[in-house]
């Protein structure tokens, strides 16, 4: 299985109402509540945005002022996303329009939101999580290819290169080594890369400098999904940086396979 074939895959098992908020847990008000009941729930709970039920449906929300009461919304096509959408669509979706929320579609009836904020659920983590591991599978396969041994071992820091010799050294008192490129990090694969000609030419740049600037930022997103205390996003800002860092993984596994596995 190719690695497009692996996340269409994902992206069909991994889909908006796996984070959206639906049922018992979504705050709402009737639409024969007046505004001030929208009000106390929003300032109570710190929301910006409240559906209104009407029946078994949302019918429209109130949105949260700088002064005053909130605002009552009818719902329009912009404001609407399928719950089975893809993960990545949806992220897509967020980063383009720049908005906080998106009511979600459920068969005929809209009946959760999804928020800015849901992107930091495990499920996006997990999406994102295995993008980034297969990026990082296919950097150790390029090492592998162009270096016997260890014989790459030098174009690390002193300290990465410290590291890798007491993992070696541990495997090897336990009687369970493994191949050396087991035990090196993400930045130390890229860094290994970046002084690699045929590997900068695998990922379509000219130049270490380039590729250092081009991948840096996914070490430092894959960071960011082992440690899930941390934000993914916040802002609209956070959501267009993490689509150009997946957008730039997926190129980088698609040119890495391309030029391991050529068909």
């Amino acid at each position: 299985m190719t690695f497009a074939e692996f996340l269409d895959n994902l992206q069909s098992t991994l889909v908006v109402r796996h984070i959206a908020t639906f049922g018992p847990e979504l705050r709402t008000v009737t639409s024969s509540e007046p505004p001030e009941a929208a009000q106390a729930v929003m300032e109570r709970k710190r929301f910006d945005i409240i559906p209104v039920y009407d029946g078994d449906s949302i019918s429209c929300y109130y949105e949260g002022q700088d002064h005053g009461l909130p605002c009552l919304k009818q719902v329009t096509v912009a404001d609407i996303v399928g719950a089975d959408l893809p993960l990545l669509e949806l992220i897509q979706h967020f980063s383009e329009s720049g908005r906080g929320f998106y009511l979600t579609l459920g068969g005929r009836r809209l009946d959760g939101i999804v928020t800015r904020a849901d992107l930091n659920k495990p499920a996006v983590r997990v999406l994102i999580y295995a993008i980034l591991n297969r990026f990082e599978q296919l950097l150790g396969e390029v090492v592998e290819d162009h270096y016997k041994d260890t014989s790459w071992l030098p174009l690390l820091g002193w300290d990465s290169q410290a590291k890798v010799e007491q993992r070696l050294a541990g495997a090897r008192s336990k009687n369970m080594e493994l191949h050396p490129i087991a035990y090196v990090d993400l930045p130390d694969l890229v860094s290994i890369c970046a002084k690699t000609a045929d590997a900068r030419r695998t990922l379509g740049v000219d130049s270490e400098k380039q590729l250092w600037s081009d991948y840096t930022p996914l070490v430092r997103l894959r960071h960011k999904i082992a440690h899930p205390v941390r934000s993914l996003v916040t802002a609209a800002r956070d959501v267009r940086r993490l689509r150009e860092r997946i957008d730039t993984a997926v190129e980088a596994v698609s040119r890495l396979e391309q030029g391991l596995h050529p068909s």
